[in-house]
């Protein structure tokens, strides 16, 4: 796992509180965030955004955050009643390893042939971009992620993933080395790789 990346302690509080939110919420009670664009006009976004002027309250960050809470609502598994969902938050499952295993139940496995969920190509284009492609980018893998972990069993959604790397890498603020080096680190486990030559990661064509 790549060192902690140092983050702004009011993402990470504003996150986890829309991540809180969304798991007390009904289906329906969700369903005006699965889609939620400005101009915003649903009150659970604007009451967090109170609750957390600096980030979900920054009007530069509006977009952004949006995109947050659509992903989270994505990969909250609505289906169970609120008390029966897991904490969608596991600081020691970075974004890059989900991004690499599917979700695979096992800690290493990517798919049954080894393949990763997100294609090395995908995540090269995933780092490269910037603003609303990155994020069109990231709901995009993570719209992927919860058709997976819904349909197949061997997904395991209670391991969960660190949410902090997904709202830094909405805001853009998330280093190339937070994404790629889990990516790769569950990359070399499923193929049996030992190499230390490092992954180059030049901006796509």
């Amino acid at each position: 796992m790549p060192p902690p990346q140092s983050i702004d302690p009011a993402v990470s509080r504003a996150v986890l509180s829309v991540a809180g939110v969304i798991r007390q919420l009904s289906r329906s009670g969700a369903a005006p965030l699965r889609n939620l664009q400005p101009p915003i006009t649903t009150a659970i976004f604007w009451r967090l955004a109170v609750r957390h002027p600096t980030t979900i309250g920054n009007p530069t960050q509006e977009l952004a955050w949006a995109a947050v809470f659509r992903m989270l609502v994505r990969l909250t598994p609505l289906h169970l009643a609120p008390p029966q969902r897991p904490n969608l938050h596991n600081p020691v499952r970075p974004l890059g390893a989900l991004l690499c295993d599917g979700g695979a139940a096992s800690a290493w496995l990517a798919t049954i042939d080894h393949r990763p969920f997100l294609s090395e190509r995908r995540l090269a284009w995933l780092i490269a971009a910037r603003g609303a492609r990155r994020i069109q980018l990231l709901e995009r893998a993570t719209a992927g992620l919860a058709h997976r972990l819904a349909l197949h069993t061997d997904r395991d959604v209670t391991r969960g993933l660190d949410l902090r790397d997904l709202a830094t890498a909405s805001l853009g603020t998330i280093t190339a080395r937070r994404l790629a080096e889990p990516y790769y680190a569950v990359l070399e486990r499923a193929d049996g790789i030992t190499s230390s030559s490092p992954p180059s990661f030049a901006n796509p064509s």
